[in-house]
């Protein structure tokens, strides 16, 4: 330890907070580690966002922290962030100019990333926000569509979506295909996005064969026809 010129004592060391680690390990995996799946995070983290936005980050993040450490301390500081991000966000998506803002949408995905990260909303609440989601992605129309981050994003819904299916062998829901007819706007000029359209359509077809063999609905030449 050193004295500074009022001579007060300063560690030589600085221990990152609760949050600041948990912001650095989500980032490390989800923005620019191997997972990815909010690799587009920094192009809006960098500007001029409303809190619910800061407070989606730290919701997420400390949930990821949550499942590396288990700490029940670490889980009910992110369920309070969880809070404090959802109470906003829910006026917000009442005025049309502000639902519509990058920074709205992300914050939902982010807050539904937080909710299957610790499993603790159902089927039907869960879905319920995917439904939000997808109605926030049709109120933005076209225009998303010219920016990175607006084809990013129901591109990602989508494959949350279905992978929820895949994960609960149930057939895909309603606002899936409402989706695809979305990412499909955003591929007509653009080959990298028609090429994760098309993995989409596989990927939905996985999860209606599943359901279809769980519920006995196929027989086993249709199972191996559909399979090939």
């Amino acid at each position: 330890k050193w004295k500074n010129a009022v001579g007060e004592i300063i560690p030589n060391t600085i221990k990152p907070s609760m949050q600041e680690q948990a912001e650095a390990l989500f980032f490390s995996r989800y923005v620019h580690g191997p997972a990815r799946t909010f690799d587009y995070l920094l192009a809006l983290a960098n500007s001029d966002n409303p809190g619910y936005f800061a407070e989606s980050i730290a919701a997420v993040s400390l949930t990821h922290l949550f499942t590396q450490a288990h700490s029940p301390e670490i889980l009910a500081q992110a369920r309070r962030e969880y809070i404090r991000a959802l109470r906003p966000i829910n006026s917000v998506i009442q005025d049309h100019s502000l639902a519509i803002k990058d920074s709205t949408l992300l914050s939902i995905l982010l807050l539904s990333f937080h909710e299957k990260l610790t499993n603790t909303s159902t089927a039907e609440s869960w879905m319920n926000h995917m439904t939000g989601a997808t109605a926030l992605i049709k109120l933005r129309g076209q225009g998303q569509f010219q920016s990175p981050i607006g084809l990013k994003m129901p591109g990602q819904l989508s494959s949350m979506v279905v992978i929820r299916s895949m994960q609960s062998v149930v057939p895909n829901p309603p606002i899936l295909h409402q989706l695809r007819e979305l990412c499909s706007h955003a591929s007509e000029n653009l080959d990298k996005e028609l090429i994760r359209v098309k993995f989409l359509d596989l990927m939905m077809q996985y999860a209606e064969l599943q359901a279809a063999v769980k519920a006995d609905s196929f027989s086993n030449i249709q199972i191996i026809l559909t399979a090939e």
